[in-house]
């Protein structure tokens, strides 16, 4: 029996328990070659980072699910004042290539949604091909190029009736 990843996929929280699946896809070689830090990460360092991400109010942290099946992962990080949150995602080696990358973008915008976020960021390094199309497909716009990376922005909410878009944060008018 074949299962449909679109049709069955969801996010659930990331808990601590989540710690080795995770340490794995973080030390995956091509995880680490788009990452902006390419070393390795070690196994105590990555436990204290998780325990510290897991508890910050300001971090939406997900396992996207297929089923029982875990296939990637996405974290929202959000400036408190602004409600700008930068995307981190990954999908699992085995899985990649499926148009993943776009329906976890789509499935976080939905709970970054919820938590009032009003824009969200992806910074990609600029080999990372697969990235960027998978933003621009997702309606990101391409914001800033550097000769290492590319930031890709999209706004999630509406400019309110009485008010404006400071960059992409809502700024009420008297």
């Amino acid at each position: 029996m074949s299962i449909n990843i679109a049709e069955n996929s969801y996010l659930r929280p990331v808990t601590e328990t989540d710690a080795k699946q995770l340490f794995e896809w973080t030390n995956e070689a091509e995880t680490r070659k788009n990452s902006f830090s390419s070393e390795p990460v070690l196994w105590e360092n990555h436990v204290q980072w998780l325990k510290k991400k897991v508890a910050d109010k300001n971090c939406l942290f997900y396992i996207m699910m297929s089923g029982e099946s875990p296939v990637g992962t996405v974290r929202l990080d959000m400036d408190d004042e602004s409600r700008i949150g930068t995307i981190s995602y990954s999908i699992d080696k085995q899985f990649r290539g499926m148009g993943l990358g776009g329906m976890i973008l789509a499935l976080v915008e939905e709970k970054a949604k919820e938590a009032g976020v009003q824009s969200l960021t992806g910074e990609v390094k600029l080999e990372n091909k697969a990235s960027g199309k998978c933003f621009l497909k997702n309606g990101y716009q391409l914001v800033e190029e550097n000769p290492t990376e590319l930031m890709y922005r999209k706004c999630l909410s509406k400019v309110p009736e009485h008010g404006k878009l400071d960059g992409d944060v809502f700024r009420k008018e008297n």
